[in-house]
């Protein structure tokens, strides 16, 4: 290749460096403004969602007995409110109401001689409607007048089932645990030294987290104690998932920012390594570079 004349200044100091408009194109050496810029330290967090606790509700008989048919068996199956969810076979619920109906058969009997007996009656009934039984049902049961074998629970609560404990043809006291998905938790971890990231970024209204660039939310604090420090005005939690579009277990990001404050900034393709260390030069003047910034290179005591 052809060989560039190299022009010696002799005002030129030492540190500086003086380039032709060819060598300039050749090296691609392309310059910037330095400013003044917000700038501060900030992490990232890997963060989990999970159902706002707040929001999750349970259904159960009261009553230990034998679960005849489960009508809800999957993790994930949506409940509305007043939809049968399991049938229960119990003795000691079908032995209180046949102890109901004798109350009423002696209310109606000794109803104006002994008013003991309308107390017993609707002490026998409350206790029914404590164990779950409707009071459709037990207006049945009146017209009936025979105590059922089993007897059907339904759910006062909508939302997605989230844990279901029993299976069909099991004893004991089955349970559904149902959530509402309208609004999430996102859960993350953070160590004790990332603590103060959290008094400028938590704020009134929660930490941001993301899910993909197009969906952002607010993070909420569950502890009671960073709770108190950082929660919602409206004193609620959580981020709105309007359309159930995100489920518990889905991955999220939190971004924590440290302390921001103005400093001279500047890309970091400016600088320039060596053996010697880093570089950053400065154009004082057209094709006329200084070295107006150095840092020495690391040793790591490794001889070669």
């Amino acid at each position: 290749m052809d060989l560039v004349w190299v022009e010696v200044d002799p005002t030129q100091k030492a540190g500086e460096l003086k380039l032709s408009d060819q060598q300039i194109r050749l090296a691609n050496i392309q310059t910037d403004t330095v400013r003044l810029r917000p700038l501060g330290e900030e992490i990232t967090l890997s963060a989990t969602l999970k159902e706002n606790q707040n929001l999750v509700n349970v259904v159960t008989s009261r009553i230990a007995g034998k679960v005849e048919r489960l009508l809800i068996r999957n993790i994930g199956e949506p409940v509305q409110a007043g939809q049968a969810v399991f049938e229960l076979y119990s003795e000691e619920l079908t032995s209180t109401q046949q102890d109901y109906l004798l109350a009423l058969q002696s209310k109606k009997r000794y109803a104006d001689t002994d008013p003991n007996f309308a107390r017993i009656a609707d002490a026998s009934r409350n206790k029914l409607l404590l164990w779950g039984m409707t009071k459709g049902q037990i207006a049945d049961l009146e017209q009936s007048g025979k105590p059922g074998n089993t007897l059907t629970f339904y759910s006062k609560y909508s939302g997605i089932t989230t844990e279901v404990s029993v299976a069909e043809g099991d004893e004991g006291s089955p349970m559904l645990r149902l959530a509402n998905l309208n609004t999430l938790w996102a859960e993350t971890q953070l160590c004790v030294s990332d603590l103060p990231f959290l008094g400028k970024t938590g704020g009134v209204g929660g930490i941001p987290f993301h899910l993909r660039p197009e969906a952002a939310g607010q993070g909420q604090f569950r502890e009671p104690l960073a709770r108190s420090l950082f929660q919602n005005r409206d004193g609620s939690g959580g981020n709105p998932n309007p359309g159930g579009n995100y489920q518990p277990g889905t991955q999220a990001w939190m971004t924590l920012k440290g302390r921001v404050r103005n400093a001279i900034a500047f890309p970091t393709n400016v600088l320039i390594g060596g053996k010697n260390g880093t570089t950053v030069w400065l154009k004082i003047k057209a094709a006329h570079l200084r070295a107006a910034w150095r840092r020495p290179a690391r040793r790591t005591g490794i001889s070669r």
